[in-house]
């Protein structure tokens, strides 16, 4: 069985070719193929890791699962269909978002990524996540607005003020909270720069969604 294609489509984080190639590897397994049990659950495991490694890069994680988690996972599936579907299931799931990398480099999109997973952080700036894909600050700058057309103080503000609209809806959460929860020590800058994107102040906004 030839694995190329799905391993080549899970690289391009192409989530529709990765589930075209996989029904065929599926089909063809059914139909009657001389593969063993055990060389089955081996090639899945193949192609379950390389979604790991795929997503690692895509969601620029140090954490994804082990090997011995991944053959564990293999074991536990008991049937060809079940080893199907736990395959779709994380191709689907952990490599779906990378429609939003379209015309991004990968560099650019290890950052957005990075806002996305750390923007609670007050001290997330340029320097930082400069130093995390080892570049300076002034050429990610520079190739940050090339490709996004923001900023990347403006993309920060951004990620923050929806995930601030989004908290805004749970009553239980005070106002500071929120801020605190969107990378904002101070209530009143929260609040000056939540109304200078949304055009209305945090509260005003609360009352909208209740």
């Amino acid at each position: 069985m030839k694995l190329s294609e799905i391993e080549e489509a899970i690289r391009r984080y192409d989530v529709p070719g990765i589930c075209k190639w996989e029904e065929r590897l599926y089909r063809t397994i059914r139909r009657g193929s001389v593969c063993s049990v055990s060389e089955i659950r081996k090639v899945y495991f193949q192609l379950l890791y390389a979604v790991e490694c795929a997503a690692l890069k895509l969601l620029h994680q140090e954490v994804v699962r082990t090997g011995d988690e991944i053959w564990c996972t293999a074991c536990a599936a008991r049937t060809l269909e079940e080893l199907h579907s736990c395959f779709i299931e994380a191709a689907e799931k952990k490599l779906a978002p990378s429609h939003e990398r379209e015309g991004l480099s990968d560099t650019v999109f290890q950052v957005i990524c990075q806002i996305k997973k750390d923007y609670s952080r007050e001290d997330l700036d340029i320097t930082t996540l400069a130093d995390s894909v080892y570049l300076t600050p002034t050429y990610l700058s520079n190739l940050f607005k090339k490709e996004t057309g923001f900023t990347i103080g403006q993309y920060i503000t951004l990620v923050r003020i929806k995930a601030a609209k989004e908290l805004l809806g749970d009553k239980s959460l005070k106002l500071y909270q929120v801020a605190e929860q969107c990378g904002y020590s101070d209530q009143n800058y929260f609040a000056k720069i939540f109304k200078r994107q949304e055009g209305i102040n945090p509260s005003d906004f609360r009352k909208t969604r209740m």
